[in-house]
């Protein structure tokens, strides 16, 4: 029978050092959002979440574009705004579903 020390010896020898963060990267490789959280938590997440933090400036500048408010205000101003705004401003709920995969 193994001693304390060879079974510890074998477990460090065996399992990653740093089980968690291997199982979270595996996660995010694998997975989809929706497969690991509820759909009312992707919402509440997109909701809290700052445009600047989730969107490059040029994606908040086509978006400002498609809207048709580039012709009226200068691009700082436009991305000024932006950063005011969540993505539930911005974005329709079937919009926020289909960009966190959720259809």
């Amino acid at each position: 029978m193994a001693s304390a020390s060879e079974n510890t010896a074998f477990v460090k020898d065996v399992l990653p050092q740093y089980l968690l963060d291997d199982a979270i990267e595996w996660i995010k490789d694998n997975l989809k959002p929706d497969d690991v959280f509820e759909e009312a938590t992707l919402i509440e997440w997109a909701e809290e979440q700052d445009p600047d933090e989730v969107y490059e400036p040029e994606t908040l500048k086509k978006w400002a574009e498609s809207e048709g408010v580039d012709s009226v205000f200068e691009e700082d101003e436009l991305l000024k705004w932006a950063r005011t705004q969540t993505p539930t401003d911005i974005f329709t709920e079937e919009e926020l579903k289909e960009c966190l995969g959720l259809e």
